[in-house]
């Protein structure tokens, strides 16, 4: 009998899986894919296309990275739905990903610095940085205060540095 672990089929889809896994994917997202976006009027078909185009172009080249992307538009137009289907696609590429839905990120770094804490800040810094591809869900959301932009600068300027990109959404009208 052969040995599945030694097929490379096998070994690519589990590897996809575990970085599936480690993306931190809400469930109720788990299954959204381009695929499955409803692309009803002409506009939405091209934010689909031009998603897919950036997911086959995404590559890591000399240690250059592609450039991130902005969505922004009212509750319930899809940008959590195309940020999360992008982010598997790039996934499924062999890349590394995260998703945070900024509000509970922040809950996670105020979290941090209780005494009984599973986790440091610098770690979960470390996480949000590393990964190839981070996507900041719901930015504004937020309430601003000195400290949420101070962490906010420790993440975007770290990984500006390294040229890694982010996936942004936004409610806001005018995000820039």
């Amino acid at each position: 009998m052969p040995d599945p672990f030694s097929d490379p089929k096998w070994q690519a889809d589990f590897f996809t899986r575990r970085r599936l896994e480690q993306a931190q994917i809400p469930v109720r997202f788990a299954d959204k894919t381009l695929d499955n976006f409803s692309a009803r009027d002409k506009v939405r078909a091209r934010i689909v296309r031009d998603a897919g185009d950036y997911v086959k172009a995404f590559e890591v080249k000399d240690g250059k990275y592609p450039d991130g992307l902005l969505l922004s538009g009212g509750f319930g137009s899809g940008k959590t739905h195309l940020a999360i289907a992008i982010l598997r696609g790039v996934i499924a590429k062999g890349h590394t990903g995260l998703f945070c839905n900024v509000s509970s990120l922040l809950h996670d770094i105020r979290a941090t610095f209780r005494d009984d804490a599973e986790i440091s800040e610098d770690d979960l810094i470390e996480t949000l940085t590393s990964a190839d591809l981070l996507v900041l869900d719901d930015l504004g959301s937020e309430r601003v205060t000195d400290f949420v932009l101070d962490r906010f600068y420790l993440v975007v300027n770290e990984r500006y540095g390294t040229g890694k990109p982010m996936i942004l959404t936004s409610n806001l009208d005018d995000p820039t």
